[in-house]
């Protein structure tokens, strides 16, 4: 890794180390959206009994704010790309704090739905994060930090277990909120000890007009970019189908379907929080040696294939195992792959909006998965579950394939474009 020296404001890093703060910074970030978006799962039934909410009524709230972390996730590109990584990646972890600790102050059911509603906010540093790595990360390692910097979300749920043990058994759920303005000193060290990206302020520099913005979203239309386009949408959707089936009805399933004891069950959700975590970082640093389409594609697979398996009754075991190989593969592959090869595959104009788009995208299986996959465990079909969300990880996998290979140690910039295409957008057509 290279050792140039870097200054922001009166710091003085070398490469390394600015590389390694960077890296800590958005981990922190990563934490924080963690604890925020799954404080609000864990505190709900005390919510609920708290201020007179039916479950029924909480189900609205929640589709509500799945609905404005989609809005949320298409708004952030076009910020990434007009006021900088940097600052976007401030933005996001304060409103992902802030909004959703402000549910500690909420004392009626209307308040709480305001709120609650609003908190669809707290996975936005999800997007930031990894649009502020890639531009800083060298070439070798750039999907080993990838990786890393992806891991903090679990790391984030994690810890609200650990807490919520500690906190909720004596009632005091609004504590849990308080923790999230942890935001606060998080965008104070970001403000202090980062700065914006040489990538964005090159491609500020080459924007003569505010219509050169505008004019850049016609790259979208590329042939190439709008197979590419296409292809990670598909794989997006597929990958957040199966952990939105997981992460939300899983232990249902493997309760109902499995016949595993409710805290057998829960085991196998920590299984899978971990296994995520050493999948990313696994998959990320073999993107380093590999294409990341490749690597994204063969764990979209495995992952379907352990998925699929799940539909077969089995022990404890026989669930542990293929938890923990679906987690490795599919949400590894989502991590450690998938953000490289959307980051490597766009331009410096454009790569926020793309991580917007292509996020948001795959986000809108959240607002149907839940509620088509309940249908069908509520109608005695559990085992179809697995294996539709299989069928439609192959589905995505395969479709990924429309996207450029991309060589591992390429250039940021040379995934996106060749020496023959032209740089300003003025000159796109």
């Amino acid at each position: 890794m290279e050792q140039e020296t870097i200054r922001v404001g009166r710091l003085v890093y070398r490469r390394r180390g600015y590389v390694a703060v960077l890296c800590a910074v958005v981990v922190l970030g990563e934490i924080l959206s963690g604890f925020a978006s799954v404080t609000r799962d864990v505190t709900l039934p005390l919510i609920l009994k708290s201020l007179h909410l039916g479950v029924a009524q909480a189900g609205l709230i929640f589709s509500g704010s799945f609905v404005l972390t989609v809005l949320t996730n298409f708004a952030l590109g076009p910020i990434l790309d007009r006021v900088g990584r940097k600052r976007g990646f401030q933005g996001a972890v304060l409103a992902a704090g802030v909004i959703t600790g402000m549910t500690a102050l909420v004392s009626s059911a209307g308040a709480y739905a305001v709120v609650g509603i609003a908190a669809g906010v707290s996975l936005a540093p999800q997007i930031t994060g990894p649009a502020l790595v890639s531009e800083e990360a060298p070439d070798d390692v750039r999907g080993l930090l990838m990786g890393i910097a992806g891991v903090g979300f679990t790391f984030g749920s994690i810890i609200v277990g650990l807490v919520a043990h500690a906190v909720l058994p004596s009632g005091h759920w609004r504590w849990m909120y308080l923790y999230c303005f942890a935001a606060l000193p998080i965008v104070a060290l970001a403000g202090g000890l980062l700065r914006e990206t040489p990538y964005f302020t090159a491609a500020q520099e080459r924007r003569s007009t505010a219509r050169a913005f505008r004019d850049e979203w016609r790259l979208f239309f590329q042939p190439r970019f709008r197979r590419t386009t296409v292809a990670l949408l598909a794989y997006g959707f597929a990958g957040n189908l199966q952990s939105v089936f997981f992460l939300a009805l899983g232990v249902t399933f493997l309760t109902t379907y499995q016949h595993l004891a409710i805290g057998t069950a829960s085991l196998a959700v920590t299984l899978e929080g971990l296994f995520s975590v050493l999948g990313g970082i696994v998959l990320g640093r073999i993107t380093d040696h590999l294409p990341s389409r490749n690597v994204a594609f063969l764990s979209l697979l495995l992952g379907s294939a352990a998925m699929a398996l799940l539909s077969r009754p089995g022990g404890a075991t026989w669930v542990f195992v293929l938890v923990a190989g679906w987690s490795f593969f599919t949400l590894g592959g989502i991590g450690g792959a998938q953000s490289r090869y959307i980051a490597e595959s766009y331009p410096t104009e454009i790569r926020g909006r793309a991580f917007g788009i292509l996020f948001g995208g795959a986000f809108i299986a959240s607002i149907v998965t839940t509620a088509a996959f309940g249908a069908l465990m509520g109608s005695g079909h559990e085992a179809l579950a697995p294996l539709i969300a299989m069928a439609v990880g192959l589905v995505g996998g395969l479709l990924l394939l429309l996207g450029r290979s991309i060589p591992a140690r390429a250039r940021l910039e040379e995934g996106a474009l060749t020496a023959e295409e032209p740089r300003h957008p003025a000159t796109w057509s």
